[in-house]
């Protein structure tokens, strides 16, 4: 009986009641307020729906579930198979609160906006990010197929110091 009336009293003391929806709504925009970040660890648990893809993002201290809509990964340079188990990336973001509703659950994510692959995977995203640079250039077409001036602005005439041939005459080895 007397725990039931400290546990009262502490009660009587905090704000409220609140309506659900409304405290939900609070949360989720005290989350948004928090600071974007970069996180790195290794992905966990892949799955997708129609607009965004979801993981975790864990290393050997915690685990953060994370989501991040299809179009930002899209504007990354990486595809759905690129976000892997067992790949190591760098996320930006920061947290966020799905407030759910009548027939949805609410949840808590790390809202991804920018997603790399770390390590070795970092530079293959770097080589691809200039590989897709050099073909919007053209840079990748067969050298047929590029334009010519009918008269060229100037020539070039490469040469080396030494011929390759030395003093006597005969070829060096």
């Amino acid at each position: 009986m007397e725990e039931n009336r400290l546990a009262e009293s502490r009660e009587s003391t905090l704000p409220g009641p609140f309506a659900v929806g409304r405290y939900a709504r609070k949360l989720q925009e005290e989350m948004r307020k928090r600071a974007r970040v970069q996180l790195i660890g290794e992905v966990t648990g892949v799955g997708r729906s129609k607009v965004q893809v979801y993981f975790e993002l864990r290393d050997g201290e915690g685990a953060v579930p994370c989501a991040i809509w299809l179009n930002d990964l899209e504007k990354a340079g990486l595809d759905e198979k690129s976000l892997r188990d067992g790949a190591e990336v760098v996320i930006s973001g920061g947290p966020d609160y799905y407030p759910g509703g009548g027939a949805a659950s609410p949840s808590f994510s790390f809202r991804a906006t920018h997603v790399r692959l770390a390590g070795e995977g970092d530079l293959i995203a770097r080589l691809e990010a200039l590989r897709k640079q050099l073909r919007a250039e053209g840079l990748f077409e067969l050298q047929k197929q590029l334009a010519r001036p009918l008269l060229p602005k100037a020539i070039g005439v490469v040469t080396a110091e030494t011929c390759g041939i030395n003093p006597r005459g005969n070829p060096r080895n």
